[in-house]
């Protein structure tokens, strides 16, 4: 049983940090993006 319920948190944090990064992923591809320079490097990694 324990190992259940543990199997259901680590799947809700995945789903949870699967949203981020889509969030994340969106700000860096939206043209009305700010001119962050660390933003911008961080986008540009992720490419």
């Amino acid at each position: 049983m324990r190992l259940l319920e543990n199997e259901n948190v680590l799947r809700k944090r995945l789903t949870m940090l699967q949203s981020i990064y889509k969030f994340l992923f969106n700000l860096c591809s939206s043209p009305q993006l700010p001119k962050n320079k660390t933003w911008m490097g961080y986008c540009l990694m992720k490419k």
